[in-house]
């Protein structure tokens, strides 16, 4: 059984310009110490996925449909007193700006001992202090870190900070929504060998949410592509990397730079599809190259081909 299963996941947000879909039907499974890395462009929904699982959407948004099953409970059903237990405890999340997750007037210490405050762990402050000063050590975090604020740490330390206070509890999954996305290049490479750090030191399972499929190739062992609500191409990330399927996972690997690459960059054309109405068919139809009548008219199903699965009628 899977540590985690989506299946048929439905949600939409209701605006002041009309009801936005934002998942139309995902479905995907992590197993136990593994990374699966989801990517696309912005709104392609994969925040969303991430949020969704462990409800913390906003009051805006509504599950339409669909299951979330950890370790073979839907989280879904669960009340949320319930929720209240798995989320930090079971499934932790690091969000993309570690600033906005840091309380400016408490001082790291203060967000540890919160933590294991409010989960019930029963340490005293010394033993919070320690346990709290372990963990930043294992991040790359001086121990002395812990007495100052957010404020008086660099972006990539905090990012850290938020990383180790994920691991505090030694959750089974660890959601990390798009963590590297405001750090400069150096950073964002040692938290990604932090991340393949944490995986095989505390054995934790990652959802890894990015927009890089660079990163994705360094650290996913399956990499989900999702395009305006729906995934396009799902596989092994060696086999997506090296023969893309999909249109879409051709053109995102087509943008990603290389260092000494002789190739020039190829931008995506055109823009995402307004999910108030997504175009009909092939939702990439629109700024798809090889794009025909069929494409046009006729939604393609997430097909097994050989061990990938692909959306696309001309896989």
């Amino acid at each position: 059984m899977s540590l985690l299963e989506v299946r048929d996941l439905k949600v939409s947000y209701t605006t002041r310009r009309g009801r936005i879909e934002a998942l139309s039907g995902v479905s995907l499974a992590l197993g136990e110490g593994e990374v699966v890395g989801v990517v696309g462009e912005s709104g392609s929904g994969k925040s969303t996925l991430g949020q969704a699982i462990l409800r913390l959407l906003p009051r805006y948004a509504h599950i339409e449909g669909g299951e979330v099953l950890f370790q073979g409970r839907n989280l879904l059903e669960l009340e949320e007193d319930e929720m209240r237990e798995i989320r930090g405890r079971e499934i932790a999340m690091v969000f993309q700006d570690p600033y906005s997750s840091l309380n400016p007037v408490m001082r790291i210490i203060d967000h540890f001992s919160e933590l294991y405050e409010e989960h019930g762990a029963g340490y005293t402050r010394e033993e919070a202090a320690k346990l709290a000063g372990d963990i930043l050590e294992k991040m790359g975090v001086p121990r002395e870190k812990l007495l100052e604020y957010p404020h008086q740490m660099s972006g990539g330390q905090r990012q850290r900070v938020a990383i180790a206070l994920g691991l505090a509890l030694n959750p089974r999954l660890l959601i990390a929504d798009e963590i590297t996305t405001a750090l400069d290049a150096l950073v964002e490479a040692q938290i990604v060998d932090l991340l393949k750090e944490v995986r095989h030191t505390f054995k934790t399972s990652i959802l890894f949410i990015t927009h890089n499929m660079g990163l994705v190739a360094q650290l996913a062992d399956k990499v989900t592509v999702m395009y305006a609500g729906k995934i396009v191409e799902f596989g092994n990330t060696r086999d997506v990397i090296s023969s893309p399927l999909h249109p879409y996972t051709k053109a995102l690997l087509a943008s990603v730079p290389r260092i000494g690459g002789s190739k020039e960059l190829q931008p995506i054309p055109g823009d995402p599809p307004d999910m108030r109405s997504p175009p009909p068919g092939c939702r990439f139809h629109p700024r798809c190259p090889l794009a025909t009548e069929k494409c046009r008219s006729e939604e393609p199903p997430l097909k097994l081909k050989g061990d990938r699965l692909v959306a696309c009628h001309y896989a």
